[in-house]
């Protein structure tokens, strides 16, 4: 029985990586400020940007929240981009496809972590060049609950970029 198997290792995955934040109380429910690497380089590893997000989350678990999330890119080991959105303690994590790294989400609400289907990428629209998501996928927790996941993620203009946007052709 591979699925649960690899379902409990996404979940695993899922869990420290928010077990490793530092920090229990986030400050607030955007996350923090975009940072660059110091070649400012936007496609450097590690490198992020803000992204416009809208997700909601029903069935055995329930969330809805607008506002702010990052993404941003993958190592070269592992996967294209990452996106992520936080409010309060819900998280939602997407992974774009990469070498040897399967396209892949986990939704945690309150204490109650989900996931895709490993294998499957079906409903899951995740740009490995950091423009955006659109999710619309069952995803499940260890014990096989189900919750309806769907979610946007537009990182190709926000009010940040649409700011410099704008200093440019007031320079220009």
């Amino acid at each position: 029985m591979r699925f649960p198997r690899l379902l409990i290792a996404a979940l695993a995955l899922a869990a420290a990586l928010t077990a490793c934040s530092g920090d229990d109380k986030p400050e607030g429910d955007d996350p923090p400020a975009s940072t660059s690497p110091a070649t400012d380089d936007p496609n450097a590893p590690g490198a992020q940007g803000p992204c416009k997000v809208k997700i909601e989350v029903e069935g055995a678990a329930t969330a809805s929240w607008e506002g702010r999330g990052t993404v941003r890119v993958g190592d070269a080991d592992g996967p294209e981009a990452i996106y992520q959105a936080v409010n309060g303690d819900n998280l939602l994590m997407a992974y774009a496809e990469g070498p040897d790294f399967p396209t892949s989400v986990t939704v945690t609400v309150g204490d109650r972590t989900f996931a895709n289907k490993p294998g499957s990428a079906e409903g899951l629209d995740i740009r490995g060049d950091r423009s955006g998501i659109d999710l619309d996928f069952t995803a499940l927790d260890v014990e096989g609950a189900e919750a309806g996941v769907t979610a946007t993620f537009d990182c190709s203009s926000t009010p940040d970029k649409d700011k410099k946007k704008k200093n440019k052709k007031n320079k220009g």
